[in-house]
């Protein structure tokens, strides 16, 4: 998972990109929050919720510009 992160974060960083990797962060970041529930961690939701949100906005800022 850490180096699936990674990727993302060096994946947004390229213009071209950006859009197709924060689009796979916000999926991510639903997964993790699916899990998250599931194991009863709901204190981490609000993280996951955040990063998706940014993510999401970095997709639909770079889809605008493209």
């Amino acid at each position: 998972m850490g180096v699936i992160d990674l990727l993302g974060g060096i994946g947004l960083l390229i213009p071209f990109l950006a859009t197709y990797v924060a689009s796979g962060i916000v999926l991510l970041m639903v997964c993790a929050s699916v899990f998250h529930i599931a194991r009863g961690e709901a204190s981490v939701i609000g993280f996951n919720i955040v990063v998706a949100t940014i993510a999401a906005f970095i997709a639909w800022g770079r889809k605008r510009m493209a």
